[in-house]
């Protein structure tokens, strides 16, 4: 059985866009090893695209967290694309049960 979830952002005022803080790290699987042996985190706002399929970091990011690539991707609409480095990273949302704080 999936397990449903969902993230809540309450503003005062209209907003154009959903922003959040999220905790970023490399990549790990934290059922095969116990939280204070977790790779290092850092805090940054997040910002939402409810119809993505995906998730797209900062430069910012992978220089901080000295992310490696793991492979390539084509990433864009069908004329204008580009060829992107593709990073394996764990993301944490606000209040969820994995956080590490």
């Amino acid at each position: 059985m999936s397990r449903a979830s969902s993230l809540t952002v309450v503003y005062g005022t209209l907003r154009r866009s959903l922003v959040s803080e999220v905790t970023i790290a490399v990549a790990f699987d934290p059922a095969a090893m116990q939280p204070d042996q977790y790779p290092p985190f850092k805090k940054y706002q997040g910002i939402w695209d409810t119809g993505a399929t995906a998730s797209v970091i900062t430069q910012e990011v992978v220089d901080e967290l000295d992310l490696k690539p793991i492979g390539m991707i084509i990433q864009g609409p069908t004329r204008n694309i580009a060829i992107c480095f593709a990073f394996g990273f764990f993301i944490w949302l606000p209040k969820s049960r994995l956080h590490p704080t």
